[in-house]
């Protein structure tokens, strides 16, 4: 009896002992972060900070050196001369022309309407085919086919230049068949003059290149442009640019 005595005294004296304890507060590690970061917080001060003005660009004069690229095509005053047909064009419905021999599944109309078309174009003249692009790469065909009797690879060069410049929807392939014929007479020269006009091509139709001048973009700048994919929105004209410059400089600031 006196040992369960002993036993309840002490556990009533530790009760009393512990019992009363308050429990420790632990700081926690995290309270000291602030949200959102004073990083966050400036780059949101900055924007919201950027006025975005009305800019009024005056009219520049026309200047035929500067290549205006609207879908990858050319706008350079080769298809502005094409020349209207009096009697139109015979509509042909298009579809993949794989070689000359399209021409045997044409009416007669059309196949009629190509040779007169194909007389104009080696003496010269260019017709507007209307969207009719079917002819023109009957012609590009032809012109190939034509090749492998004369032999003549700058004559040939010659021919698939204007027909690229004045249907541009054949230039890509006047190109590869060009340069496929040239590696196989090992005519490198050529070659390097088609690779060279491609990549000069290419850079116009980037921002970075095509604003340099009229906006005096450093070369951060250009390149900054450059890698934004080029396409004929509103976002990519000369206002944008603008104001993506006087956005960059605010940020830097």
């Amino acid at each position: 009896m006196a040992i369960f005595i002993i036993i309840g005294s002490m556990i009533f004296f530790f009760f009393i002992l512990f019992g009363n304890k308050k429990p420790i507060k632990h700081k926690s590690p995290y309270s000291q972060i602030n949200t959102p970061t004073e990083s966050k917080k400036e780059s949101q001060y900055i924007v919201s900070n950027i006025k975005m003005e009305a800019i009024s660009i005056p009219p520049s004069p026309s200047d035929d050196s500067i290549i205006d690229v609207t879908n990858y095509s050319y706008n350079n005053n080769f298809t502005d001369s094409l020349k209207k047909h009096a009697s139109g064009i015979p509509y042909w419905e298009h579809h993949y022309v794989y070689s000359c021999s399209e021409l045997e599944n044409a009416s007669d109309e059309q196949k009629q309407f190509y040779f007169l078309f194909k007389k104009f174009f080696l003496n010269g003249e260019y017709l507007d085919l209307e969207g009719n692009t079917n002819y023109a790469f009957i012609l590009l065909f032809n012109l190939l086919e034509e090749y492998k009797n004369h032999k003549d690879i700058i004559r040939l060069e010659k021919q698939l230049k204007k027909l690229g410049q004045y249907y541009s929807k054949t230039k890509s392939y006047c190109n590869s068949f060009l340069i496929k014929k040239m590696n196989l007479l090992g005519y490198d020269e050529g070659i390097a003059r088609i690779q060279e006009e491609q990549i000069y091509n290419q850079y116009w139709w980037k921002l970075g290149y095509k604003y340099k001048d009229k906006l005096n973009l450093k070369k951060e700048e250009i390149n900054s442009l450059n890698d934004l994919q080029y396409s004929t929105n509103s976002f990519n004209n000369i206002e944008f640019v603008l104001y993506w410059k006087k956005f960059t400089v605010c940020l830097i600031k």
